[in-house]
């Protein structure tokens, strides 16, 4: 019976069926995410938008984000999972986002105050 694994192991490790993953894989980095807290001012549905206005301290004036919201953003009310469309203008929110090249501001989290 070992000779049999001995012989099985050998030739999974010999044809690459045992291996993990290619040698040189890269893993692909996490995209470097900002916060920005503020009011939902608007919301799209269609586009899975929102726009926060927010307080700029360097501008010393309000400014307006348009954040897209993708479906495996993180989105949460106190300890409970919402969902997109629980979203609501005047809601009080905390949106941490990132660049995405293609599509613009993408969220990754975004949490409504209670």
């Amino acid at each position: 019976m070992t000779k049999t694994a001995f012989a099985v192991v050998s030739l999974m490790l010999i044809t690459g069926l045992a291996a993990p993953c290619p040698v040189n894989a890269q893993i692909p980095e996490r995209p470097k995410t900002k916060i920005v807290t503020g009011a939902v001012v608007d919301s799209d549905w269609v586009g899975s938008k929102i726009v926060v206005k927010w307080y700029d301290d360097l501008q010393d004036a309000y400014d307006e984000l348009t954040v897209i919201v993708p479906d495996d953003a993180l989105i949460t009310k106190g300890v409970d999972t919402i969902s997109f469309t629980d979203i609501h203008q005047d809601d009080k929110v905390k949106v941490e986002y990132y660049s995405d090249s293609f599509s613009g501001l993408k969220a990754a989290r975004v949490t409504v105050q209670m």
